[in-house]
């Protein structure tokens, strides 16, 4: 034999492994979602006739059969909140699964920043950079699924000095 029939025979043989390689891949592919689809139905159907879980064996103890893709409802979305920073009030949102401390924290800082707004316009300072932290965090709860729990803070009343009217002077006022 001559060494080019060698590498065409090769060449050949690579050729029909890589063929039956993908034909096999694709007829496996097919088995395994055939078999999948099965057990899911199966287990769907014992779920419900017998109201428990399959147990499987341990071979497979780590295999996890999604059911709730037929069952999946459509996610309702969350009402959008446009907070004023003169308000008290922020609508009810439903509680989600958000970390308990990060809620707190939020509302801790949506307290606060309430109280500050308050406290700058009665000193009539600017709060524009105030308002926009407070949306920021009524933001990032709204996102968290909660609710901000506003205390309304204790503002002492501004204190009105009138103004004081001079003196009478009693003697010759000197003009130099």
């Amino acid at each position: 034999m001559s060494e080019t029939n060698i590498i065409t025979d090769f060449q050949a043989a690579k050729q029909q492994y890589n063929s039956l390689k993908n034909a096999a891949q694709k007829a496996m592919q097919a088995e395994f979602g055939s078999l999948l689809t099965q057990a899911a139905g199966i287990f769907t159907e014992f779920k419900a006739e017998f109201g428990e879980n399959l147990t499987p064996p341990a071979a497979v103890a780590k295999f996890v059969v999604n059911t709730q893709i037929k069952t999946r409802k459509p996610r309702t979305p969350k009402p959008i909140v446009a907070a004023v920073a003169g308000t008290t009030e922020v609508p009810e949102a439903e509680v989600s699964t958000s970390s308990p401390r990060k809620v707190a924290g939020l509302r801790k800082s949506f307290n606060s920043l309430t109280a500050k707004i308050a406290a700058a316009k009665a000193a009539g300072t600017p709060t524009q950079d105030l308002e926009d932290k407070l949306y920021e965090v009524q933001d990032a709860l709204n996102l968290a699924g909660a609710t901000a729990e506003v205390s309304t803070p204790e503002i002492p009343a501004p204190v009105v000095v009138a103004a004081a009217t001079p003196k009478p002077r009693l003697g010759p006022v000197n003009p130099f």
